[in-house]
């Protein structure tokens, strides 16, 4: 629309209006410029604020729920004792499914519905929790793995701290095995994990290996190369699937 010779944007366009000659405009165009500015300064501003106040309830109710979720469904831990018998156990979820499925949003985007079933279903053993098995487990727990195995022997110590994915000064004199399931637990609480504080051995395999893993992941630094060696072949009797670092 053309005013006073000048051409006034019939929508809100601040570079046309920057161009436009106040001296050579009327009384009610100027009014009507204002009041269109002031409408949409009005406007813009309940859309920003509807949103604020919407982002800002949505995330106090999914606080309250996952708080609800976790004080009504708490879990025991896994016994030490007869491990084979409740690894065949089914354990239910932590936290209530449309939650997880939030946490977990974009693998459900890259992967596909069945592409993270399958994630979600799997069962997954990692042997040494040092700089490789401590990212590692931490990842798997993160991806959305939800029965994982963690065996290590050691405890974690301060100069240990550079490399563990998720321990912390307060955890040092901890077994790295129950650090990572307690740092699990509040990451991500519908993962189940088994903390084992133990040097993976032969005597040890058909404890540490129970239950059918779909696969076992194993770090030279849980022990002597022979040991890792070991870990391999005993995957390899029971034809489950193993990947191991290698160490320079």
């Amino acid at each position: 629309m053309s005013t006073d010779g000048q051409r006034v944007p019939t929508m809100i366009d601040l570079k046309s209006l920057a161009q436009l000659d106040p001296s050579k405009l009327s009384i009610s165009t100027k009014t009507a410029l204002l009041a269109a500015l002031a409408a949409a300064t009005v406007t813009a501003t309940s859309i920003f604020a509807v949103q604020h106040f919407s982002k800002r309830n949505r995330i106090q109710r999914v606080k309250e729920e996952i708080a609800a979720s976790l004080h009504s469904d708490s879990l025991s831990d896994f016994p030490h004792t007869s491990l084979a018998a409740t690894t065949q156990q089914k354990i239910p979820p932590r936290t209530s499914e449309h939650l997880v499925r939030e946490q977990l949003a974009r693998n459900y985007a890259f992967l596909g519905e069945e592409g993270v079933s399958k994630v979600r279903g799997a069962f997954v053993v990692v042997v040494g929790l040092g700089g490789v098995g401590s990212h590692a487990a931490h990842m798997l727990a993160r991806s959305g793995v939800e029965r994982l195995r963690v065996v290590d022997f050691d405890q974690v110590s301060l100069s240990s701290l550079n490399r563990h994915a998720v321990a912390t000064q307060a955890d040092v004199g901890t077994a790295k095995s129950e650090c990572l399931k307690e740092h699990f637990g509040r990451i991500a609480p519908q993962v189940v994990v088994e903390a084992m504080n133990v040097l993976f051995s032969a005597e040890a395999a058909d404890d540490l290996l129970a239950g059918n893993p779909d696969y076992v992941l194993g770090e030279p630094s849980s022990g002597p190369l022979q040991l890792s060696m070991g870990l391999t072949a005993q995957c390899g009797r029971r034809q489950t699937a193993s990947i191991t670092s290698t160490q320079r």
